[in-house]
């Protein structure tokens, strides 16, 4: 089997729309809880689906990202007759409101069949340095619970972090952790 090549970049504007490519599915046994300063792990049991009758709402978040300053990186495959979106981290090109150098890591969507293959690393290392580029001095984000999502942010470098409270009050079942650049 020839392994297909891929490449990251930032998006394009009119490539937004190819996150619907990205399949999502991931069938969820355990999630974090962040209760008295711990996390606590829990038995819990859901699937988390492709991207369906909410792709507008997405789309318009991504896109909203993208004309504020925002930086989307792409992990797209080389397929012989296309190229497939895989990967895609958003990270918004603003401070977030009231702080001064924290940048926010909006989005990190990895493609079931290549999880756990470096595709998420090498976005947020791209993350990184565009966050240092801009001046930031520490990466936030507001991690859904599962057990993947918060062990693979913490093997990268995130930690717990006090929670910025309209962040906190937008998801508040969420893992906010921070990543000093």
């Amino acid at each position: 089997m020839i392994k297909n090549e891929i490449v990251f970049r930032p998006l394009k504007h009119h490539e937004i729309s190819k996150f619907t490519e990205i399949n999502r599915f991931e069938r969820i046994e355990e999630i974090y809880y962040h209760r008295d300063n711990e996390l606590i792990i829990e038995k819990e049991y859901y699937t988390i689906e492709q991207f369906s009758n909410i792709n507008q709402d997405y789309l318009d978040v991504l896109t909203e990202c993208y004309d504020n300053n925002g930086i989307l990186i792409g992990a797209f495959e080389q397929h012989t007759d296309h190229i497939k979106l895989i990967g895609l981290g958003s990270m918004g090109g603003n401070v977030i409101k009231g702080t001064k150098d924290i940048l926010q890591l909006e989005h990190l969507y990895i493609n079931s069949s290549h999880r756990h293959q470096g595709v998420g690393k090498k976005i947020v290392s791209m993350l990184k340095d565009e966050a240092k580029r801009l001046g930031a001095k520490k990466l936030y984000v507001s991690s859904i619970p599962t057990k993947s999502s918060v062990d693979f942010y913490r093997s990268v470098g995130f930690e717990l972090t006090m929670p910025i409270k309209e962040l906190l009050e937008l998801e508040p079942e969420d893992i906010h952790m921070g990543l000093v650049l």
